[in-house]
């Protein structure tokens, strides 16, 4: 489901805020209230909304998207947003207010509940400000009265057995098994040789793992059955087994798979302990190569204690093969078996490589010398792709069903995004990964499509963006800096595949910079319609929708950018202004007192700062 939100937690933290301080001055100042009966509904209705928004996350990977609750998501949100924005400025006269009287403060003068309602009274409660926040809570009521139809709707998308339908049908499509799926690999070689020279290095640890890291779509599958399927392998381990773990991360049905790959019998109806008992009598004093293929979990330490109780049983040298989009896996199974962490991070495929299969797909059952005019074309299309496999297979598959100069030219001036209703593989094996994501790190991750291709991140830029543009909610802070936790999600993202450390010439990473596969910035877009908007060139002619949240510029005329004050949903406004457009400081002057006062809450300018 293509829905950016924010999360439950957050939305319900902001709700409850806002009943509880209008209440509060209700109490004090009933006559200036009138939003009494709105503020009841809403403490009302609060645990539906937090029941359909919890429905709505849970199901986000596995559910078809519907408009109808696509749309009331939507208003809640712009909802939510504003109660947000009205507690921010009265948060803000508080503070103000609380400099103003620090040296009563110090005194012992006034009551901290006398200094509170006084700041009402004087200051805090400006017209402006009563008026934005009876806005706040009557916009609310009216999004919540409407939630009637969609709690039956959500009910009917989200119910278990629903859900758990869906999660079957995703879970048959991605399994997989240890045969080879294509008669011919090409580019993949010195991996392979380079794993299997580790599976038979003899080794003084009792048993050691290597996980294979890479995006969807790279071939992390296809070189573990490369190697599965290698003489030297199968000579030098017995049993070998082979287990799809995919998304359900359970310890009894995968120690029943490796039984059931090891001995072809039928263990459907044992328990975890009987499965266990029969597992070390088949791998005890025996060398055995466990492969476990796409491998998601990376935080249930318990559960992998369970999975690999009676791994540590079998023979010296005995080994474990894991792939992973995630490095996080590697660290979880380096700490659960005692052992040191080896992995590989699969790149994409060299030049050579990728035009190698890239000619293979665009140009089967064809002469690729009678169409020379393509071949050139078909070069800059593949250098677009990233070196990703899976995605030179697809494109090539997509050009090769109209050899016509005309549609390789489209193609080519097309991004890998705008080619989903013709062929989603890419983008449905990628956004996979997405919807493995918490919330906040979705949000954080959706807001980077507004950045350039290929645009080097610092770290202490992007999360201080994150913070401003409202990323990293308070109600999840606690004693904890924003910083702080901006800096985990980061690393999080980096450890799960979506940034990658930005390296030199010479493959040394430049410290603190991060950067983002093609592929990954075409999902990112994909994810972020209507709420993240990048726009080259003059603003003039574009259409931005009036949900957009998060917008980046790039314009040598900044007079034409005024037309953004009309954005009132918008919270961040990157604007990228060539250098040599001297006149641009006084039409930036210009820009910003037009916006006043609702100028965005994260100004970012890549090339001039204010």
């Amino acid at each position: 489901m293509a829905l950016p939100f924010i999360a439950e937690s957050a939305a319900s933290a902001i709700i409850e805020n806002l009943v509880s301080t209008c209440s509060s001055y209700l109490e004090v100042y009933p006559a200036a209230g009138g939003m009494q009966d709105e503020l009841e509904r809403l403490q009302h209705a609060l645990p539906q909304v937090q029941a359909v928004l919890t429905a709505v996350e849970e199901g986000a990977m596995v559910m078809a998207q519907n408009k109808a609750l696509d749309t009331w998501l939507w208003q809640l949100r712009d909802a939510v947003e504003c109660a947000e924005d009205a507690l921010d400025e009265l948060e803000y006269y508080e503070l103000e207010k609380i400099v103003q009287d620090r040296d009563d403060e110090v005194r012992g003068i006034l009551s901290k509940c006398r200094r509170k309602f006084d700041s009402f009274v004087n200051r805090i409660f400006s017209d402006d400000t009563l008026k934005r926040l009876r806005e706040a809570v009557k916009g609310l009521d009216r999004v919540v009265d409407g939630m009637g139809p969609l709690l039956q709707l959500v009910t009917g998308l989200y119910g278990p057995g629903v859900k758990r339908r869906k999660i079957e049908e995703v879970r048959n499509a991605r399994e997989t098994s240890s045969l080879l799926t294509e008669s011919e690999v090409l580019g993949r070689d010195e991996e392979r040789h380079l794993i299997v020279e580790w599976l038979i290095k003899p080794r003084d640890t009792d048993v050691s793992a290597f996980t294979i890291v890479g995006m969807g779509g790279f071939g992390k599958t296809t070189i573990a059955q490369l190697v599965y399927s290698d003489d030297r392998v199968r000579e030098y381990f017995d049993p070998i087994m082979w287990v799809c773990v995919s998304q359900d991360f359970d310890a009894t049905v995968i120690t029943r798979k490796m039984l059931e790959g090891a001995s072809s019998e039928s263990f459907g109806d044992k328990s975890l302990n009987a499965l266990h008992y029969i597992l070390k009598q088949k791998i005890l004093s025996k060398r055995f190569l466990l492969m476990l293929d796409d491998v998601w979990n990376d935080d249930n330490a318990i559960e992998w204690e369970k999975l690999v109780a009676p791994l540590k049983l079998g023979q010296r040298g005995s080994k474990i093969l894991l792939t992973t989009r995630m490095g996080s896996v590697a660290d979880m199974v380096a700490k659960v078996m005692q052992c040191k962490k080896e992995s590989l991070n699969l790149n994409g495929l060299k030049e050579s490589d990728c035009m190698s299969l890239f000619n293979k797909h665009a140009f089967l059952g064809v002469n690729p010398d009678d169409y020379k005019n393509l071949q050139l074309i078909g070069k800059q299309i593949a250098k677009k792709l990233g070196g990703c496999p899976l995605a030179i297979k697809v494109m090539g598959g997509l050009l090769n069903s109209c050899m016509d100069y005309g549609y390789w030219k489209r193609i080519l001036k097309e991004d890998i995004v705008e080619l989903q209703h013709r062929k989603d593989d890419i983008m449905t094996i990628l956004r996979l990964s997405y919807d493995h994501l918490s919330t906040n790190l979705q949000l954080c991750f959706r807001y980077c499509s507004i950045f350039p291709q290929d645009y080097m991140l610092k770290k202490k830029e992007l999360v201080y963006m994150w913070m401003g543009s409202g990323l990293i909610p308070q109600s999840i802070c606690g004693k904890r800096r924003p910083e702080d936790i901006g800096e985990e999600y980061l690393d999080l993202l980096t450890r799960k595949s979506f940034f990658t450390r930005k390296t030199n010439d010479y493959g040394f990473e430049i410290s603190k910079s991060y950067v983002m596969h093609d592929l990954l910035h075409d999902l990112a877009q994909s994810v972020s319609l209507g709420e993240c908007i990048r726009i080259g060139g003059d603003i003039v002619g574009n259409t931005i929708p009036r949900t957009v949240r998060h917008l980046s510029v790039e314009s040598t005329n900044l007079l034409s950018i005024r037309e953004i004050s009309n954005l009132k949903n918008l919270r961040t406004l990157v604007v990228s202004v060539e250098e040599n457009h001297e006149h641009n400081t006084d039409h930036l002057l210009v820009f910003s007192e037009a916006l006043s006062p609702t100028i965005p809450e994260a100004l970012d300018f890549w090339n001039r700062h204010v």
